[in-house]
């Protein structure tokens, strides 16, 4: 069994929760320590007990509030050598305590954090050496993959004979380009760099999908660019051409707002 829920996702702050029945661990702190905490406590989970914390990348919606959740709890820190020296160098952890917390990953590694087998992976954002994650326990198996323009063969495998996931639909193409966005960051979000659309996101999942996807999570929806509703039905309509929309308990992360926590 794996459970997983989206504590926060989209531009506001992101981090996820994912847990089986011996640990759990955390994909990013974009949020306050005492939300990450009072959340664990829901669950009846004491924050000494995790075993990691899984970092994506070093923007500030991803690591608000890791120092201070890291250090107090003294949680590993996983991530890539590039995101934690644009952490080192940044003003997130001046007095540099989050350095014996630092474990570095690299995608293809294979790493043991409790119970989980987990697998980075690459993603391509403008980041300094961004990643995702694959996560597995006892032949269950879970992704997150958000904050990236494009995707691979590499990618498309590692998403693979998945259980559930959590994938980004960040923007209605149409959407961004009449939108108020200055010109720069609207060719910033839709470079092979920035975020994947709802198209983009369909089609994805049009190329991983099995039958043994169960929960399909949709994140990171930015606030201007897309609504919940169109997201919703971009993938119902393509999960409908596939014939295959009834195999699949589909859900959207709304900005701000947390999700249930799903069972796989």
């Amino acid at each position: 069994m794996i459970q997983f829920e989206a504590i926060s996702s989209g531009s506001n702050g992101n981090s996820i929760l994912i847990r089986d029945d011996e640990c759990c661990v955390l994909v990013d702190a974009g949020i306050s320590c005492k939300r990450i905490t009072d959340e664990l406590k829901v669950y009846g989970i004491d924050p000494h007990e995790l075993k990691g914390v899984f970092i994506t990348h070093e923007h500030i919606d991803h690591v608000a509030g890791l120092p201070l959740f890291a250090v107090k709890y003294q949680i590993p820190v996983y991530t890539s050598e590039g995101t934690f020296y644009r952490l080192e160098h940044s003003s997130r952890d001046p007095e540099g305590l989050l350095k014996p917390l630092f474990r570095p990953v690299h995608a293809g590694d294979s790493i043991l954090a409790g119970s989980f087998l987990v697998r980075p992976f690459r993603t391509f954002h403008d980041a300094e050496e961004p990643l995702a994650y694959r996560f597995e326990s006892k032949g269950k198996a879970f992704a997150v993959f958000t904050d990236s323009g494009s995707y691979t063969e590499e990618t498309i495998q590692m998403l693979k004979d998945l259980d559930g996931a959590l994938l980004e639909s960040n923007h209605d193409i149409r959407m961004l380009e009449v939108g108020p966005y200055p010109y720069e960051l609207k060719r910033r979000i839709l470079s092979r760099m920035g975020h994947l659309s709802n198209d983009s996101c369909a089609d994805l999942v049009a190329k991983i999908w099995s039958p043994r996807l169960k929960v399909l999570l949709l994140g990171h929806i930015s606030e201007n660019n897309n609504y919940p509703d169109i997201v919703r039905v971009t993938m119902e309509n393509r999960l409908r051409e596939m014939g295959v929309l009834d195999q699949v308990l589909l859900s959207v992360a709304e900005r701000g707002v947390k999700t249930p926590m799903f069972t796989l």
